[in-house]
C-alpha cells in the first residue's frame, strides 16, 4: 500500500511539472507573439515626419502598400520641405502613420461611400437639381437638334459673271460675280454667305465669304469682285460653265431678319455648348459634368452642383466622425500637391 501511494504521488508530480512547463511555454510563446505584433506595427505610431527603417517598410508591405507608398512616393516629395522648415515639421508631428493608414483605408472603401452616395444622397440631389438637365437639353437641342434652316428665309444663287478686258492687250482686267438674293419670308436686313468651288477632277479648292448690310425685300442682284489670283480661273466663264466644270457650293451662314440674328455658323454657338457637344460625342463623363455645370451657371443663370460637389460635404462629415486628425491630414495633402506642382 505505501508503495502504491508513492507511485501515485510520483505520477502526480510528473503531470503537475509537465503542465507547468506547458503553461509557461504557452505564456512565453504568447509574449513573443505580442512582442512581434507590437514591433511590427510600432512604426504606425511614429509621426510621418520620421523616416522608417528598411525593416519597418518591409513589415508595412506585408500588411499592404499604403504606408510604403506614403513613405516612398508622397513623403519623399515633401521631405526636403520638412528639413528646411522646423516650424512645418513640428506642425505635422502629431500626424502619425496610423492616422494616414486609417484615413487611406476608410476613404478607399468605395463600396461603402458609393452605397451612401447612390442610395441616400443621389435621390435628394435629383430632387433638387434634376430640373436643370431638362433646361440644358432644351438649350442644347435649340442649337443642334433643331437648327434653323436659313434657306427657308433667303435663296442665294450664282446668277452672272462679268469679265472686263484690257483694250490694249486683251488680257483680263477684272472679274465680278453677281449673286441673286431672293427673300422668301420678308425683308432680309443683312446676310453673310460663303461660296466654295473646286474643279470636278483634282485641283485646288477656293472659299470666300461675302456680306451685304443693305436690306432687301425683293429679289436683287449684288456684285462682288473676284480676288486677283482667281481672275484667270473665273474670267470669261459663265454660271453654266462654272457649274459644269466645278463643284460650286453656296452656304448661308448668317442673316438678320425681323431685328434678330439667325445663324448656322458653328462659331456662333456658345463655346460651353460646343464643348458639351464635343465631350458628349466622346462619351467623357467627367468633362460632360464640368460643362453641364458651366452651361447651367453661365448660360442659363441657374445654380447647380454636380453630384460629387453635393456629396463632398456629406462625405467630409462622415470622415470627420470616423477619422482622427482629419483637418491636418487634408492640410498635409494640400502641402503635398503644392510641393509636387512646384517640382514639375
Amino acid at each position: 500500500m505505501p508503495r502504491l501511494s508513492r507511485l501515485l504521488s510520483e505520477r502526480f508530480c510528473k503531470i503537475h511539472i509537465l503542465n507547468y512547463l506547458k503553461t509557461n511555454t504557452m505564456k512565453k510563446l504568447l509574449l513573443l507573439f505580442v512582442f512581434f505584433i507590437l514591433s511590427c506595427s510600432g512604426y504606425l505610431d511614429k509621426p510621418i515626419t520620421a523616416q522608417l527603417s528598411k525593416k519597418e517598410l518591409q513589415a508595412s508591405l506585408e500588411k499592404d502598400s499604403a504606408i510604403y507608398n506614403l513613405h516612398n512616393n508622397v513623403l519623399s516629395v515633401v521631405r526636403d520641405t520638412f528639413n528646411l522648415s522646423i516650424e512645418l515639421k513640428n506642425k505635422y508631428k502629431s500626424l502619425t502613420y496610423r492616422d494616414y493608414y486609417d484615413y487611406n483605408k476608410f476613404t478607399t472603401n468605395t463600396q461603402y461611400f458609393d452605397s451612401i452616395k447612390n442610395n441616400l444622397v443621389k435621390p435628394k440631389w435629383n430632387k433638387e437639381y434634376g430640373y436643370v438637365f431638362s433646361k440644358i437639353d432644351s438649350l442644347y437641342d435649340s442649337y443642334y437638334s433643331n437648327p434653323i434652316d436659313l434657306e427657308d428665309y433667303v435663296k442665294v444663287e450664282l446668277s452672272k459673271i462679268d469679265t472686263e478686258y484690257y483694250e490694249y492687250s486683251g488680257g483680263i482686267s477684272d472679274v465680278s460675280l453677281g449673286f441673286r438674293l431672293t427673300p422668301l419670308k420678308g425683308t432680309i436686313q443683312q446676310i453673310i454667305f460663303q461660296y466654295t468651288y473646286k474643279p470636278k477632277i483634282g485641283g485646288k479648292e477656293y472659299t470666300h465669304r461675302r456680306r451685304t448690310t443693305k436690306p432687301f425685300g425683293r429679289s436683287v442682284l449684288r456684285w462682288w469682285e473676284v480676288d486677283y489670283s482667281e481672275k484667270r480661273i473665273l474670267g470669261g466663264e459663265t454660271p453654266y460653265t462654272i457649274k459644269r466644270d466645278y463643284d460650286f457650293d453656296i452656304d448661308i451662314l448668317k442673316i438678320r431678319y425681323n431685328n434678330e440674328n439667325l445663324s448656322n455658323d458653328e462659331m456662333d454657338i456658345p463655346h460651353k455648348l460646343r464643348m458639351l457637344k464635343k465631350y458628349r460625342e466622346l462619351n467623357d463623363e467627367g468633362m460632360i459634368k464640368l460643362y453641364e455645370k458651366d452651361v447651367s451657371e453661365e448660360l442659363l443663370n441657374l445654380p447647380y452642383k454636380t453630384l460629387e460637389e453635393y456629396f463632398t460635404p456629406i462625405r467630409d462629415s462622415i470622415l470627420g466622425n470616423n477619422i482622427g486628425n482629419l483637418d491636418i491630414i487634408k492640410d498635409f495633402e494640400s502641402l503635398f500637391i503644392g510641393v509636387f506642382m512646384m517640382t514639375k
